[in-house]
């Protein structure tokens, strides 16, 4: 016990492997839709198989771990709410208008199946970068675009998950105005407020079954507040291998029973600070090359989708291959010309 290291201990600064992790959670988000290019929805991927649910899932659940985590140690650090909500602003906003204009006004008129004046003609074409870039809504479609793909007209399917990340910045500044993160003991009292709703709603209630905002909602939650958690409670957590595997073992065996989700996302909480604190040395150097992980994101679906059209037939992994380094290409563009410039000026704005 002696030699064990608390999350305190590891947190140096910018030496870590977050912008790894996010990097790697995003490519995972891209393979687990490339089937979905010819299959649709339906879809099944191996990990679902073995675990109940889709690589895409998973790594959704990782970047609002780390969100968790990261924001809540900005929140606590800096103790000012107008550089957070700028910071948290420009970190979504920017990225995703250059997003939503490119696939408008590039991607748009190069596939969609009406002529170049038909399709500019219609109004929606116009009101789909604002709208979507203020996060309004994620299902509008642009006349004529992917209507012959497995899943018709759906332009940026991911788009769905930045909504409710938005509203964990909301819900996470609230819960720091209120003073919940004014030490350990208030935050583990809220905590365990949280988690007994969240039992409450998904173990005793069908709500989260016949109400989907309610359902991502609550699994969202789940996963801000572990990653929060992890953050506030750092100096009484250890990082260690033998703690990592018995979460594994522990959700594990929480499969098919009421607790398997919040032991999984638990794990996944876990597994997440020890990949990102303990593995040191040249893992690290990719942590100065920049944040990919965004664009990786947010140009996925539709390179994925484009990809599709234009080599009908190439199958899931020649699918993935082909779109992942177009997808890179349009992530390091918006982060060096876009996201990284807006984060410069969070104080400004």
């Amino acid at each position: 016990m002696a030699t064990m290291k608390t999350i305190d201990t590891y947190l140096n600064g910018r030496e870590n492997n977050f912008n790894l992790i996010r990097c790697l959670a995003a490519m995972a988000v891209i393979v687990s839709h490339s089937p979905g290019m010819y299959l649709g929805f339906d879809a099944i991927e191996p990990l679902q198989l073995s675990t109940g649910y889709t690589l895409g899932y998973h790594a959704v659940n990782i970047f609002f771990t780390l969100s968790g985590f990261l924001i809540a140690k900005s929140l606590i650090t800096r103790n000012d709410l107008a550089t957070y909500t700028a910071a948290r602003s420009l970190r979504l906003i920017p990225g995703l208008l250059l997003a939503t204009v490119i696939t408008a006004f590039v991607f748009g008129p190069a596939l969609t199946t009406l002529g170049t004046w038909e399709y500019f003609s219609n109004w929606s074409v116009w009101t789909y970068a604002p709208i979507m870039g203020s996060l309004v809504t994620a299902k509008l479609e642009l006349p004529g675009l992917y209507t012959t793909l497995a899943i018709p007209g759906n332009v940026n399917e991911p788009l769905w998950t930045l909504r409710y990340e938005a509203v964990m910045y909301i819900g996470l500044a609230l819960v720091f105005w209120l003073g919940m993160f004014a030490g350990a003991r208030r935050f583990v009292i809220f905590a365990i407020v949280g988690l007994v709703g969240y039992a409450g709603i998904t173990w005793f209630t069908d709500l989260r079954e016949t109400i989907t905002p309610l359902d991502h909602l609550s699994r969202f939650s789940l996963t801000f507040l572990f990653g929060a958690g992890l953050y506030i409670l750092r100096d009484r957590i250890v990082l260690h291998w033998g703690a990592l595997a018995v979460a594994f073992g522990l959700a594990w065996a929480a499969k098919g029973t009421p607790l398997y989700e919040i032991a999984m996302i638990g794990f996944t909480a876990y597994a997440v600070l020890w990949f990102g604190l303990v593995p040191g040395g040249a893992i690290r150097a990719f942590n100065r090359i920049g944040d990919y992980s965004y664009g990786l994101y947010i140009y996925g679906w539709p390179v994925l989708q484009a990809a599709a059209l234009l080599l009908p037939g190439i199958g899931a992994v020649a699918l993935f291959f082909v779109a992942f380094p177009v997808t890179l290409m349009f992530a390091v563009a918006s982060w060096y010309l876009v996201e990284k410039p807006a984060l410069a000026r969070r104080h400004a704005f």
